[in-house]
């Protein structure tokens, strides 16, 4: 049997990135519902009524949708061949599930019921978003003779930070959480928005214009354009002396002496905005890694784990 190509999608607060046959790309979280049902992606923010993901609910129930969109974009639709499909969730699911916590236990389950329900895929791979940067992370450093010690994946997002504390030698999570409204949302709402507020006072934004804000890294006043690269890197850097002692605090309590790591490695979209030592100070010991394409080492993660996971399948 043919090994079946692979679409890969990380849905996210902010967009949704997609990855098939070589090719990746991105188009904004942002929704709206009309007569003809509901419009996702860039074009969706310019017109009235337009809305975006807000919810961990709203992640679960509206991923199909945007999987969808995701499938016409890459080409899915137009290739006749057979296509194996790679999504992920927050790692904070599959910790309700092994808890069994009442509501959220079997959300992954149902995601992967409503994706097999569009009748296109011949394997569905649910996969913990975190997960995938330190998949990626891992694959990088092979050349090099592999990663010793534990890895701590810290994966910033627009509405949430994802972080995992993963053991190299047991092949496993040891720990991690998703800590809402911790992301990019948090960094540009509570630490750059004061710093640019005398270049906009007369105005408000909205969370998706301050994330559209922040990947310019300019503003418009008037005639004058305004760069606030100096603003985003000092708000970067206090917002990560911040999340770094909240994240190293709840090591501690959840997992004690064990909570050990010699490698961290920042990913996701919040990553961009970070200077090169990931604006970690006085990391003794610590090797600091911020790949490339940040935001996309979700997706190069879950492409090795499921294409590892399809090659042990198809040539069996």
């Amino acid at each position: 049997m043919t090994q079946p190509k692979v679409l890969v999608c990380d849905f996210g607060f902010s967009a949704m990135k997609w990855q098939f046959d070589g090719c990746r790309g991105r188009f904004r979280s942002a929704l709206r519902r009309s007569h003809d049902g509901i419009q996702v992606g860039d074009e969706v923010l310019v017109k009235t009524g337009a809305s975006y993901v807000k919810t961990l609910d709203e992640l679960i129930s509206y991923y199909p949708i945007f999987v969808r969109e995701a499938a016409k974009i890459s080409g899915v639709d137009a290739y006749e061949g057979e296509v194996s499909l790679a999504v992920g969730l927050p790692y904070s699911f599959f910790k309700f599930e092994e808890e069994n916590s009442a509501g959220m236990a079997n959300a992954h389950q149902a995601l992967r019921q409503s994706l097999d329900d569009l009748g296109r895929f011949s394997d569905i791979m649910v996969i913990p978003q975190g997960l995938g940067g330190i998949k990626a992370f891992e694959y990088s450093c092979n050349a090099d003779g592999g990663v010793a010690g534990n890895i701590l994946g810290i994966d910033i997002g627009f509405n949430t930070c994802i972080y995992n504390l993963y053991d190299t030698e047991q092949r496993k999570i040891v720990s991690g959480d998703t800590l809402m409204k911790r992301g990019v949302h948090d960094l540009s709402m509570n630490y750059l928005l004061p710093l640019i507020a005398h270049h906009s006072s007369s105005r408000s934004f909205t969370p998706i214009e301050l994330s559209q804000l922040i990947e310019s890294k300019e503003i418009q006043r008037g005639f004058e354009l305004i760069d606030i690269r100096p603003e985003i890197e000092s708000a970067a850097t206090s917002y990560v002396e911040a999340l770094m002692s909240d994240i190293t605090n709840d090591l501690i309590a959840h997992v004690g002496v064990n909570a050990r790591f010699k490698n961290v490695v920042i990913f996701g979209g919040g990553a961009n905005l970070l200077p090169a030592d990931g604006g970690i100070k006085n990391g003794k010991g610590i090797n600091i890694f911020i790949p490339q394409e940040p935001e996309f080492s979700n997706a190069i993660g879950f492409d090795l784990v499921i294409s590892k996971a399809l090659e042990s399948k198809y040539s069996a």
